[in-house]
């Protein structure tokens, strides 16, 4: 079901989403002080409990920025997307470490900005199929209500398809089997652009495989 989006996250997507009008990146780049921050908050606040050589997957890598960042830390990292141009165009240093999606086994899976994208009919069943294969995962998720984010830039993704609340999230997460370890609107480095003028603008659900 995910490999229908191939096409829809194109180059003009990440180099060209505000002038076309389809979302919200711009040249797309490599920005080591982002990735970096948000590896070292994953180093530190969520896999902190893990052994070093535990193997974590960034599902959604896009061009694999953030893969760079954990293996630069000495993380076991890897990275899977639909997009075929941002594997194509991804850090030079992860093309051994990205790829297309698989149903590879990790200990350890990031879905950060990702969720948001399938449809609903298909979240529980994408969620089910990321619970078989990792044995917990970090979900960092857009919130919504009224059928509106609470962050309004992000309507201005037209791939954007899920506005919902975090207890709509929590039911579906804890439905696909996983348990829930903890919640908050903030962690760390990671989306911390928002968080001052947005503070429940998204959610971290950090969560077991039971």
């Amino acid at each position: 079901m995910t490999l229908s989006f191939a096409n829809v996250f194109n180059e003009d997507y990440y180099e060209n989403g505000i002038q076309k009008g389809i979302g919200l990146y711009e040249n797309y780049r490599w920005m080591p002080t982002r990735s970096y921050e948000e590896a070292i908050t994953i180093q530190e606040d969520v896999f902190y409990y893990l052994d070093i050589k535990a193997s974590i997957l960034d599902l959604g890598c896009a061009k694999g920025y953030l893969v760079h960042a954990l293996r630069q830390l000495g993380l076991n990292a890897w990275g899977e997307d639909v997009s075929e141009y941002a594997l194509e165009n991804c850090h030079k240093s992860v093309h051994k470490y990205v790829s297309l999606p698989t149903l590879k086994h990790y200990d350890f899976i990031i879905c950060k900005d990702v969720l948001e994208h399938i449809p609903e009919e298909h979240v529980l069943g994408f969620l089910k199929g990321i619970n078989d294969r990792c044995t917990a995962a970090l979900f960092v998720i857009p919130l919504g209500e009224n059928e509106r984010y609470r962050i309004a830039d992000y309507e201005y993704d037209v791939t954007h398809l899920i506005r919902r609340d975090e207890d709509w999230w929590l039911d579906k997460i804890k439905e696909a089997g996983f348990e829930l370890t903890s919640f908050t609107y903030k962690l760390g480095a990671i989306k911390k652009k928002w968080t001052k003028d947005y503070p429940y603008g998204n959610g971290f659900f950090q969560v077991s495989s039971k």
